[in-house]
């Protein structure tokens, strides 16, 4: 029996969707909690409100509707060393999402443009920040119950899969002599071991390095029909240091790289369901980008 491909690779989407998804949250839920850790003993710089605003968004419900949700930001600055840093880095863990707009204002009032704020700085790298350092919170149990049945629905589709190819074939395909499976696919791409420095929530977007390589990058997110990943941009040192200081510039090369302008600084290739970068709000300088 010719094996059913498009069930296999539905199947392998599936549980490498799930696994991703498990994987994911552990990480994130580990990494926070080793930051939480690290950041109690961080030193201090005095700091100054540059922007807040808040931002709306939806998150999932009962019966598929979406409610509204409000999130707090803030953007600052502050020295160390002698240097500027700028970062929009409210709490630790992220944790300030609301359900009500006036939630939401009731926070910024303590963070008003031009306002002086403790920041709470990474020693041994002080673009690392935050205003508010608090406890990782709680395990995301609900994305790790909907990795797990991705995973577990792929699994049991890929087992099924496989094992009506194993039934014997019909007596004319055997005498036949002919096979109907396709070629092999190509092989599944790697991944970049990628650390931020830097991280920008609105637009979304981080600076880093490549672990491996030690060489910059530059990430966006981008969110296809199943699962929200990033796409990485190979950037010099020179463009690293001048984006690390100019927010503005870096905005612009996020859009600049979800427009998909910069496609030939891909680090690897995108697949045939690529992501897209959805970023409604665009920053009002005309020289954005331009380097």
């Amino acid at each position: 029996m010719a094996l059913d491909w498009k069930g296999l690779v539905f199947g392998l989407g599936l549980l490498a969707a799930g696994i991703g998804i498990t994987v994911s949250v552990a990480t994130e839920q580990q990494a926070a909690s080793a930051e939480a850790s690290e950041a109690a003993a961080w030193p201090e710089a005095a700091g100054r409100v540059t922007r807040n605003w808040i931002e709306e968004g939806t998150t999932a419900g009962d019966r598929g509707r979406r409610y509204p949700t409000y999130t707090p930001r803030v953007a600052y600055s502050y020295h160390v060393g002698g240097q500027l840093y700028l970062n929009d880095r409210l709490s630790l863990s992220q944790a300030r999402q609301q359900s009500s707009r006036g939630a939401a204002e009731d926070q910024l009032r303590a963070y008003s443009v031009g306002a002086p704020v403790t920041v709470r700085y990474d020693p041994q790298s002080p673009r690392r920040s935050a205003l508010i350092i608090e406890d990782s919170g709680s395990v995301s149990y609900i994305g790790l119950a909907m990795g797990g049945l991705l995973a577990f629905f792929g699994g049991y589709l890929v087992a099924m899969t496989l094992r009506l190819r194993r039934r014997p074939p019909p007596p004319e395909a055997a005498q036949d002599g002919r096979s109907a499976d396709p070629p092999d696919r190509e092989p599944p791409i790697s991944y970049v071991r990628f650390e931020p420095e830097f991280v920008s929530q609105d637009p979304p977007f981080s600076l880093g390095r490549n672990l491996e390589t030690g060489k910059p990058v530059f990430a966006i997110p981008v969110r296809n029909r199943m699962v929200e990943y990033e796409e990485w941009y190979s950037i010099s040192e020179e463009e690293m240091a001048a984006l690390m200081k100019d927010f503005d510039l870096a905005a612009g090369y996020a859009y600049l790289c979800g427009d998909r302008e910069l496609d030939d600084r891909l680090i690897l290739k995108p697949g045939t369901d690529r992501g897209i970068y959805s970023q409604a709000r665009r920053p009002r300088s005309e020289n954005l980008g331009e380097s």
